[in-house]
């Protein structure tokens, strides 16, 4: 008899700031596949603007496996608290979601580059709650 696995798209919880970590660890021994989206943001410190990278969504990533045979493993891996679940529901993401966001971040990685606003500079508010109280 040929064993069958359904391997599917878990979100895990994972120790803020501490996702890529979990991620490494989940693929090095067990070899699942893991995507942890990040962004690279530069922030202005007392030294100059300098690029920081966090995960996309804080505190989550995403792993493919097989709930019966796997979730334990991942569950009790290092830096991962758990498998996301609503209740006594454990949602499976889509492949087609995790593709999306593969497409829209081919390296993993995305960089927002800060606008280019000076000093002085006059800027339209074109949504949000100060439209109206800034004569929009």
């Amino acid at each position: 008899m040929i064993e069958q696995r359904i391997e599917q798209w878990y979100c895990l919880k994972a120790k803020i700031k501490r996702e890529h970590f979990a991620a490494a660890i989940l693929i090095s021994p067990t070899n699942l596949e893991v995507f942890c989206p990040r962004v690279t943001i530069t922030k202005n410190t007392i030294r100059g603007p300098k690029p920081f990278t966090e995960a996309l969504f804080p505190g989550y990533l995403f792993s493919r496996f097989d709930f019966e045979k796997s979730s334990r493993l991942v569950k009790y891996s290092q830096d991962v608290i758990g498998i996301v679940k609503f209740g006594d529901r454990i949602p499976v993401i889509p492949d087609k979601t995790i593709t999306q966001l593969k497409v829209a971040l081919p390296g993993e990685t995305a960089e927002i580059k800060p606008p280019r606003l000076q000093e002085g500079e006059l800027a339209e508010i074109i949504q949000g709650c100060l439209k109206e109280s800034l004569g929009g």
